[in-house]
């Protein structure tokens, strides 16, 4: 009778045991905060990478061209050769030469295109982007005439964005504008310059890179030759205009990039 009892105690004991250690381990959590600021970088002499159009973060190098620095800023603008061409007595248009870049050290090309970084912070800031040009001109003997009715005409476009491209569906040509299928003329007159790329009404495009690559049939995955031409840029160029052997003749491109508030 005696055993039964102890027995009986020693075992309620070992259950009381396996229960206090049950409680003694649970898990407690407690809460605490991360947190960042971000502001802009006020810096004006901000420059930023340039990437390759349709791609989220690919850095290039491109041969020519120019850019702007601050926190809203072009990135980059093409220069534009049209090559060299036989004289003639009719009206001619050409295409221009699809421009060079580096990547990784090695030579690669693309059709040449202008890229905007956005990085104000800004979701109601707008931009916009505008080219005018002027006369072609004589740069070997400069008494030669001018090419006053020559002019270039920007005829595609393939808008891209590194953040929205990415997004299902892709909603870049929700924010951004271009110039549209019709060909544009820029001007000569080296002050009325029009617009090529802009940001909608109610959009922005705060902490983006967006690009307009001039040829409507680019694709990231595509190659380029060095002497591939462009049919998205033309060069006009009318009879009237007289041409002078050996001559180079020069024309300025003002591209100009405007905030929007």
């Amino acid at each position: 009778m005696t055993k039964n009892k102890v027995a009986l105690v020693g075992l309620a004991s070992i259950v009381l045991s396996l229960v206090g250690g049950t409680n003694l381990a649970s898990a407690a959590s407690v809460p605490t905060k991360s947190d960042v600021i971000f502001e802009e970088d006020k810096d004006p002499n901000t420059i930023g990478e340039i990437i390759r159009p349709g791609t989220p973060s690919e850095v290039i190098e491109p041969d020519e061209g120019g850019h702007t620095t601050g926190s809203l800023r072009i990135n980059h603008v093409p220069n534009i050769h049209f090559g060299n061409q036989k004289i003639s007595t009719a009206s001619k248009e050409y295409n221009a030469v699809v421009e060079g870049y580096k990547k990784d050290g090695v030579a690669n090309y693309i059709p040449n295109f202008v890229q905007v970084a956005d990085a104000r912070g800004s979701m109601t800031a707008k931009w916009k982007l505008s080219v005018v040009g002027t006369i072609f001109s004589p740069t070997v003997k400069t008494d030669s005439p001018k090419l006053t009715n020559t002019h270039i005409t920007l005829n595609q476009e393939k808008i891209t964005n590194n953040v929205y491209d990415e997004l299902t569906p892709n909603t870049t040509l929700d924010r951004v504008a271009g110039f549209g299928t019709t060909a544009v003329k820029i001007n000569t007159d080296g002050t009325s310059g029009i617009d090529i790329l802009n940001v909608k009404a109610n959009q922005n495009t705060n902490s983006t890179i967006t690009s307009s690559v001039f040829n409507a049939s680019y694709t990231k995955d595509a190659t380029y030759t060095a002497d591939q031409e462009n049919t998205g840029i033309s060069l006009h160029v009318p009879a009237s205009d007289i041409k002078v052997d050996g001559e180079t003749y020069e024309a300025n491109l003002i591209w100009t990039l405007a905030d929007v508030i």
